[in-house]
């Protein structure tokens, strides 16, 4: 164990310098009887090769081992940035890693910065987006869950149900509907950056959490104004707007009231 680091300093490359350090890890956790050299060792390979799921598993055992997981995460969540722009797959798995040792420390903001983290990398997986909704929810902090939904979503050009149907349950559970309506507002792209009609949709799940969970009228009228203007001609929302603006009937109500007349120029009957 002396000479490793004098062996470390000659070897050739990062291969050889790999090796050394688990043959140290092996000689310190075995013969030394000293898991946490043995982690040290493993963390300084992981530094040389941070795709490697092997030393990623041996780092994760010895963490265990030594109830050391504040260090995994910090070596875990370096090694899913250094693999960010070359392999976005490997970067993501990392950061989940990373995400699930913060929860294990009971650090749930950090936690859900880690799926948001992955989820930036794979902006189309349902599971790394479920989980930052519950690590989300689980820390309070709505604008993070409500972005994942959203950002699935937008990757997969459609509304994802399900997910905004846990975001909704969660949010029931601790009375949070408005903070949830604020946090999937700031997260909507502007019209134009989304298509049209998933825009619209969630703007109006929005309007709709507004209007009967928050009972902010103005809020929810808002809300909608923002879906018309990814689909200007909805005749669904501009009804619901109309209904809205009719408790204190002015010139916007006129104005919607004529937009959706202007959908059916032959028939009455709609408005």
């Amino acid at each position: 164990i002396d000479l490793v680091e004098h062996r470390i300093e000659l070897a050739l490359g990062d291969d050889d310098r790999i090796e050394l350090l688990r043959d140290a890890a092996t000689l310190s956790e075995q013969r030394a009887g000293d898991p946490s050299a043995a982690f040290d060792a493993i963390r300084r390979a992981v530094g040389l090769d941070p795709a490697s799921r092997e030393l990623e598993s041996e780092l994760i055992r010895l963490a265990e081992a030594t109830e050391r997981y504040a260090d995994a995460a910090e070596t875990i969540g370096a090694a899913a940035a250094a693999l960010e722009e070359s392999r976005k797959e490997r970067a993501a798995e990392l950061h989940r890693q990373c995400a699930r040792l913060l929860e294990r420390l009971g650090d749930l903001p950090a936690a859900l910065d880690g799926w948001l983290s992955a989820l930036a990398l794979v902006p189309h997986d349902l599971e790394t987006a479920a989980e930052a909704i519950r690590a989300g929810a689980a820390a309070g902090r709505w604008d993070g869950a409500a972005a994942a939904a959203v950002r699935v979503s937008h990757a997969r050009d459609a509304f994802q149900g399900e997910l905004f149907s846990s975001l909704e349950a969660e949010a029931q559970e601790s009375g949070a509907f408005a903070a949830l309506a604020e946090g999937t507002a700031q997260a909507i792209p502007e019209a134009g950056a989304i298509s049209a009609e998933l825009g619209r949709t969630l703007e109006a799940r929005v309007a709709s959490w507004l209007n009967s969970r928050v009972e902010d009228v103005e809020a929810a009228e808002a809300a909608l104004l923002r879906a018309l203007a990814h689909e200007p001609a909805h005749t669904e929302t501009l009804r619901e707007l109309a209904r809205l603006q009719w408790r204190a009937p002015s010139r916007s109500l006129v104005d919607t009231l004529l937009k959706i007349a202007g959908n059916f120029p032959d028939d009455l009957d709609p408005l």
